[in-house]
């Protein structure tokens, strides 16, 4: 079905930053937290990108993507144990930025694969 990973990755980033603090997993490496806001949504931005391909605006993308970073982060306000940061916000937007950079590329060496 068309559009399932950019469903399934922005379900994975709503998950993921709305779970209470209390059922976080504690894992004692620095900036760890804002590796994982920059991969999420570099995925999501790769998937975006797939998803909408031929027609793709990179514009409109980085646009959205930033609303549903900063959404996500509001949304943590009524999370239990959780809070908004807008470092994470940084970091969610610099994947987003990545992604949508080389997001072309890796759908091209991804469809080329499959091929196989």
């Amino acid at each position: 079905m068309r559009y399932w990973p950019t469903i399934g990755t922005t379900l994975l980033i709503l998950v993921a930053v709305l779970l209470p603090g209390s059922k976080m997993p504690s894992i004692d490496v620095v900036g760890i937290d804002k590796i994982a806001h920059f991969t999420l949504f570099f995925i999501w931005s790769v998937a975006v990108r797939y998803d909408f391909t031929p027609n793709f605006k990179w514009f409109v993308g980085w646009i959205i993507g930033a609303i549903f970073s900063a959404s996500t982060e509001l949304f943590q306000i009524y999370a239990d144990g959780r809070s908004p940061d807008v470092f994470d916000v940084l970091f969610d937007t610099l994947g987003l930025t990545v992604g949508l950079m080389v997001g072309a590329k890796i759908i091209r060496i991804i469809m080329r694969l499959a091929k196989r």
